[in-house]
């Protein structure tokens, strides 16, 4: 009685699992086409093959395979496959007796499935990656945003087979759908947080040879540029297999980007909108601690796009020196600080902008005011705030961003100047004072006192005064003093950093004349 139940077990057995699932193989034979003798193909961090073509043997399993086609001085190019196409042996579940026992019905294990990429090429990218230049400019990642709002996410889905007859493209044979964002098209259901996209476009900068790893001190000021980037658009086409028992699929990514490119002082240069299309990508929001594939492959398509473009190209040489600037005549200073730290204070001004603020101070008695450049870079007005709490507006006379200096003139007959014609050198150990309005504009001019603690001249010559005195943002423009109050220098910056305490510079005011072009009459 045993016997007869046991064979009766492994018929119902072989009939209900069906032919394909137990005769067919776990692997399957495919070949790899690139059409490039150059081209490595992966899997994962996995090669799989080199060269033009290869033979080897892919493992079943419902979820899509990712491929990644390397080819050096391009971009990588992502490919992904799903099993498409029964297995030759499922014929078998149709003939007698099988079909008897509905077989067909049950050929849903990934043995009985099988790819097809017989008509598959894997071709590397035609995009050439641009790499730095020695002549071009740094980049510095600055605001990165994810800002795609219901009208701007959009979701299709496209049989593998009017995919495949398509050409491997996405065309009108996509058909609107909701089964990747939902009807309410939720936005919140998309867990990328902006840190990872600000990582993807840092890595691929240094990939590049766009980040100064260098980390010097005093550096050319106008040798970097800011980078701020928009993700506005995003639209996903899910292709799809054509049988029930399909559990893969893949997807291609519409995205569009804004660029927005500014200078060191982050004053914006020039904007670029770009929309690009992605590769295959078989898991387009991966899991925490996954690689973000589809917002790597759309990044670096746009940055390469962006690197590419006439704006960039103009604006990316390393200025090596300062623009020829027309000479301007100003007055001689007529009452001067006499030896008096107290009237230091009372010649330095605060310099109000829209952001925040910055200090200068008084180079003539009718209202000449010598600052940093970059604290009047942008296009907007500017208010100096005497030591009194008098306001006025400024108007920009002459500005050299790449000496980081400038000269603002208020409508004002001021009682006392510094004399930048009959100035002295500072040594290192001197008592010195830094003047400005280092926090609150309320709180006017502030003395931080301190010492000179070295002397630095950076690549393209510029030379400053390091000093331990506390300066902050607000400090930047105002007076660097001796303790008789005449002037050595403009307070310029401040090193931040992890350990770094009490480390600030100032430009040394020898060559102001020379960098601003400017003769006292």
């Amino acid at each position: 009685m045993k016997k007869p139940l046991i064979y009766l077990s492994l018929a119902s057995l072989f009939f209900t699992t069906s032919c394909a699932s137990i005769i067919a193989s776990k692997k399957q034979k495919v070949n790899i086409s690139t059409n490039d003798q150059e081209a490595e193909v992966y899997i994962e961090d996995s090669l799989v093959a080199s060269g033009d073509y290869k033979e080897f043997k892919l493992t079943k399993q419902y979820q899509s395979y990712q491929f990644i086609v390397k080819k050096e001085g391009y971009l990588p190019a992502y490919y992904s496959s799903f099993m498409s196409k029964r297995s030759p042996l499922y014929i078998i579940s149709w003939l007698p007796p099988f079909i008897l026992y509905f077989a067909p019905a049950f050929e849903g294990g990934r043995k009985s499935f099988r790819y097809d990429l017989s008509e598959k090429k894997f071709e590397p990218s035609t995009i050439e990656k641009t790499d730095k230049k020695e002549d071009e400019k740094y980049i510095i990642v600055n605001n990165v945003a994810f800002n795609v709002e219901k009208d701007s996410l959009e979701q299709f889905s496209m049989p593998i087979t009017k995919y495949k007859n398509a050409g491997y493209t996405i065309d009108e044979n996509r058909k609107e759908t909701t089964s990747i964002f939902g009807s309410s098209k939720n936005t919140e259901n998309i867990k990328i947080e902006n840190t990872i996209f600000s990582d993807i476009i840092n890595d691929e900068l240094k990939e590049r040879g766009y980040v100064d790893t260098l980390n010097k001190v005093l550096k050319n000021k106008t040798n970097t540029l800011y980078l701020d980037a928009d993700l506005n658009y995003l639209a996903l086409t899910k292709i799809t297999p054509i049988h029930y028992y399909g559990q893969g699929a893949f997807y291609r990514g519409e995205i569009g980007i804004k660029w927005t490119v500014k200078d060191i002082y982050k004053t914006e240069i020039f904007t670029f909108e770009d929309k690009v299309t992605t590769g295959e990508i078989a898991t387009p929001f991966p899991k925490k601690d996954e690689e973000a594939i589809l917002f790597n492959d759309a990044f670096a398509i746009s940055l390469d796009n962006l690197l590419k473009s006439e704006d960039y190209i103009a604006n990316s040489e390393v200025m090596k020196k300062a623009e020829e600037l027309d000479k301007i005549e100003i007055a001689e200073p007529t009452n001067t600080i006499d030896k008096n730290i107290g009237q230091a204070l009372a010649a330095t001004v605060t310099i109000k902008t829209d952001e925040g603020h910055g200090s200068g101070f008084f180079i003539n008695n009718e209202g000449y005011i010598l600052t940093n450049h970059h604290v009047i870079s942008r296009d907007e007005d500017y208010t100096v705030v005497l030591n009194n709490g008098e306001e006025f507006d400024a108007e920009i006379i002459q500005s050299n961003a790449f000496d980081d200096v400038a000269i603002i003139k208020i409508d004002h007959q001021n009682k006392l100047s510094y004399d930048i014609q009959n100035f002295k050198e500072g040594s290192i150990g001197d008592d010195i004072y830094a003047i400005g309005t280092p926090n609150a504009v309320e709180l006017g001019q502030t003395l931080s006192k301190g010492i000179i603690s070295g002397q630095r001249t950076n690549d393209n010559g510029q030379e400053y005064y390091q000093t331990d005195a506390s300066v902050n943002r607000g400090n930047s423009g105002g007076a660097f003093v001796n303790s008789e109050g005449e002037i050595l220098g403009i307070v310029n910056a401040k090193l931040v950093g992890i350990g770094v305490e009490g480390v600030g510079f100032a430009i040394k005011i020898g060559k102001i004349q020379e960098m601003l072009n400017i003769q006292f009459k």
